[in-house]
Order: C-alpha cells, then sequence, then structure tokens
C-alpha cells in the first residue's frame, strides 16, 4: 500500500467493480470506531504495525463480501482493539458471512470459532467444534 490512509479508502471507492462497497458514512463510523481520524493524511508507510492493521481490516470489512478471509487480523492489536476487532467478527457472522480466521491464538480461535481446523506442520490434524478440540487438549 502507498499513499495516506486516506487515499488508501478513496481508492476502494474509484476503482473498485464492487457494487455494494459500505458507504462514506459506515466508512467513517469504522474510522472513528478504530481511532484513526487523525492518521487519514499520513503516509500508511509510516503507521504502526496496529495502525496498518487496523487500516487492513476496515478495508476489508469496506469491501462488504460474503466470504472473508482473515490472516493473523489481531497480531499487532492492543487488548482493546482486539476486542473490538472480535466484536466485528461476531457481526459478521450475525449478518450470515463467511469468515476464515488464521489465528495461533487458542484462546481468540475458543472465543469466536464455530469450527476450528487444526494444522501441524501443513498437516491437517482434524476438523473440531471448539469444545471438543479444547476437551482433546486436555
Amino acid at each position: 500500500m502507498r499513499g495516506t490512509l486516506e487515499e488508501n479508502f478513496n481508492y476502494i471507492y474509484k476503482y473498485s467493480q464492487n457494487k455494494d462497497l459500505l458507504d462514506r458514512t459506515q466508512l467513517n463510523k469504522l474510522i472513528k470506531e478504530f481511532k484513526l481520524e487523525n492518521k487519514l493524511k499520513t503516509d500508511i508507510r509510516k503507521l504502526s504495525g496496529g495502525e496498518q492493521a487496523k487500516a487492513q481490516f476496515i478495508r476489508t470489512l469496506l469491501l462488504n463480501k460474503d466470504y472473508i478471509l482473515l490472516d493473523e487480523p489481531m497480531a499487532s492489536l492492543d487488548f482493546g482493539t482486539r476486542e473490538l476487532v472480535e466484536e466485528k467478527i461476531k457481526l459478521l457472522k450475525e449478518e450470515n458471512r463467511a469468515v476464515v480466521l488464521v489465528t495461533h491464538d487458542f484462546i481468540q480461535a475458543k472465543k469466536i470459532g464455530e469450527k476450528i481446523i487444526f494444522m501441524e506442520n501443513l498437516e491437517l490434524v482434524g476438523i473440531y467444534n471448539p469444545a471438543e478440540f479444547f476437551n482433546s487438549m486436555l
């Protein structure tokens, strides 16, 4: 990503052929919720890792897709922002969207996962519901 944070968000509106994008009011609400209002004019490369992760998550939500793949979206986020992202993921699930979350955080997987696909050394170990998975770990 290049340019300012604001330019990155505007790029999606300008070039996306997706007709289901969130409107700008919803985007502004997300920017406020994730506390990025004062970063809009900042070059994206100068944002902290956590700020970049927030921006990437907002961009994902902005696309408003039915299927969402998140690869370690909370890796560089503080506790409060992690909770906000978890809330947003739960809302996506309530809207019947499919969310695939890649994480190394077992607590997070237990908290928000409906199915756990456990892999080790690039091999599929099994597919579990959270209770079954964590009972088998004891």
